[in-house]
Formats: C-alpha cells, sequence, structure tokens
C-alpha cells in the first residue's frame, strides 16, 4: 500500500463515522497483516463482511469505501428542509409573528409546510428534531404567560 494511500484511510478511519470508518479500518488492519478472522473480532464484524470490504478496496480503491446508492423512496426532507427547521426550531416563533412563544410539533411542521411545499407529519418532525440532538417536549397548556 502507498504512503499516500495509507495516509488517505488514516484519515478517513479518524474523521468519518459510519460504515465508511469500518472499511477503513479494515483495510488498515489488513495492510498491517491481520488476518480476516482477528479483524472481524476486532471490529465486531463477521469474517465475510471483512472479505467483502478487502475485495471492494482491491477493486475500487478509496472511492470504495463510500456507500452505494440504496433503493427506496428518496426522502422527502431534504438537506435545505433540514437545514431550514434547525434554524426555525431555534428561533422565538413570536418575531416571526405567531401569538405563542414555544414551537410545537404540529406548529413547526405547519410552518415548514408553508415554506418549504413539504408536508410531513408532526411526529415526522419530532424524530427529525430528535436525531439532531434537540429536547422535545410536550408543552405544557396554561394561562401563566398570557398578558
Amino acid at each position: 500500500m502507498m504512503p499516500r494511500q495509507r495516509q488517505a484511510l488514516q484519515q478517513v478511519a479518524e474523521h468519518v463515522p459510519g460504515r465508511e470508518r469500518l472499511r477503513a479500518l479494515v483495510v488498515l488492519l489488513s495492510a498491517e497483516g491481520h488476518s480476516a478472522s482477528h479483524i472481524a473480532l476486532t471490529l465486531g464484524l463477521a469474517e465475510r463482511t471483512v472479505h467483502q470490504c478487502r475485495r471492494r478496496w482491491r477493486q475500487g480503491g478509496l472511492a470504495s469505501l463510500t456507500d452505494a446508492p440504496r433503493s427506496g423512496r428518496p426522502a422527502r426532507a431534504d438537506a435545505a428542509y433540514e437545514r431550514l427547521l434547525e434554524k426555525t426550531v431555534q428561533r422565538d416563533p413570536r418575531r416571526l409573528g405567531y401569538a405563542f412563544a414555544r414551537w410545537t410539533a404540529p406548529h413547526l411542521a405547519e410552518y415548514l409546510r408553508q415554506h418549504t411545499g413539504t408536508a410531513l407529519s408532526p411526529r415526522w418532525v419530532r424524530g427529525l428534531l430528535k436525531a439532531r440532538g434537540f429536547v422535545w417536549r410536550q408543552a405544557k397548556r396554561t394561562t401563566r404567560y398570557l398578558q
């Protein structure tokens, strides 16, 4: 293995999450002379997976580490929708002209539908928020803050 390839694999192994990282680790450990059974045991993979990663590397090099496109319906919430979601949930709804002080999932879903044209259920919006690390709780029904 060329030093440049080793350096690129180490970058992927250190900075890229998910399956690409695992594939890079498999190739790096293979280059150090470890057996497929040892690599599988170390990384918690099946030996078959280790052999597949090695074969992909031989056939496609660094480009083979990335995931291939998967079948299925494309996601309705694209990157622009998700950026707007994160930006909106961090803003006070009153500054956008609403009478309420906290976002609820139904209000947020409706706001995003109006601005993106993509209609998602409030439940799906809550899931997107949770995946991004936002803590989401049910709003309490109270008149305490009303004037």
